[in-house]
């Protein structure tokens, strides 16, 4: 990644464990990659009870769909700032509970979030 440019970046075909990578056009500065344009997308592949991500919204109401391993996230894994649409909408700079997993499911996961709207701030994934 280039730092302060704007550019339009592919993940890889697949991701190994605890690695992240970007879809879409982004600006990565210092400490966050904003997004640029409509349909950005972030990946993550983890292997964690939560998975909570840092960002904001430079605009309010930034909505974003999540899937897991592919698939819409299941009621049972929603994080609290996941809604029953299976999606996020991002306002406020704060941590973002995106995924609890049950025991049954605490394996090895990819996490996407795609972003309908840009003016997203993406910091940092946190774990519980």
């Amino acid at each position: 990644m280039t730092p302060d440019t704007t550019i339009n970046y592919t993940p890889p075909p697949s991701l190994r464990l605890n690695y992240w990578a970007l879809a879409g056009t982004w600006k990565v500065i210092d400490e966050a990659a904003i997004l640029q344009a409509p349909s950005g997308k972030i990946q993550f592949r983890f292997q964690a009870p939560k998975l909570n991500l840092v960002m904001k919204g430079t605009e309010k109401g930034i909505p974003a769909k999540i899937l897991i391993d592919g698939a819409p996230l299941p009621a049972n894994m929603r994080g609290v700032d996941v809604g029953p649409d299976g999606r996020a909408i991002i306002n406020d700079a704060r941590l973002y509970n995106l995924v609890t997993l049950p025991k049954e499911d605490e394996g090895e996961h990819l996490f996407e979030m795609i972003f309908e709207r840009p003016s997203v701030e993406l910091y940092a994934f946190t774990f519980g």
